[in-house]
């Protein structure tokens, strides 16, 4: 995330485009029934993610498909459960820690923090992400100075480019392991 705000908005604008493309009226409607950020009801930042969070078809090929349908439709009573602690809702808690956290989130701007680091930057980012806007990214790792900037977009990637997993092997090879000789 580089600066929460405009990457909301353009998020927003992204999904209601593809949506409007494949002449998707139910998410269009839905999407256009949320309106532009910014948003007070959480209930529109999860209708948002539920379009932005979407998985690309090169994410869904790798990923297991019981898997992102148990992500997307939790069995009631799911929870992750660690010995000898009580039950947890993941999806609750996680909303919850994103609830709380939402203030601050919203206020972040990566440009705040200065242009100069000096430590290297590497932005691994999804070319098709449709949350952590992909132009965004890029023109913030073209604005900062560091000891190396390295910013490559992931064909066919999304918000879930991690689960890309031999494509991020790859990457952080080229541009990380030689960061500690």
């Amino acid at each position: 995330m580089v600066d929460w705000a405009a990457q909301e908005r353009a998020s927003y604008a992204t999904i209601l485009a593809r949506a409007r493309a494949a002449g998707d009226a139910a998410a269009v409607a839905e999407i256009e029934a949320i309106g532009p950020p910014p948003w007070t009801d959480i209930a529109a930042d999860i209708v948002k993610g539920r379009y932005a969070n979407a998985t690309t078809a090169a994410e869904q090929a790798v990923l297991d498909p019981a898997m992102m349908a148990a992500v997307r439709n939790p069995p009631a009573g799911a929870a992750y459960v660690a010995r000898g602690l009580p039950p947890v809702d993941a999806y609750a808690a996680g909303l919850a820690a994103y609830v709380a956290l939402k203030p601050e989130l919203s206020a972040f701007r990566a440009r705040d923090l200065g242009p100069t680091f000096e430590v290297p930057m590497v932005f691994l980012q999804g070319g098709e992400d449709a949350h952590t806007t992909a132009p965004e990214v890029e023109a913030y790792a073209r604005e900062i100075t560091a000891p190396r900037v390295v910013y490559e977009p992931i064909a066919e990637g999304g918000h879930m480019s991690v689960f890309l997993v031999e494509r991020m092997l790859q990457l952080l090879v080229r541009h990380v392991r030689p960061l500690f000789g």
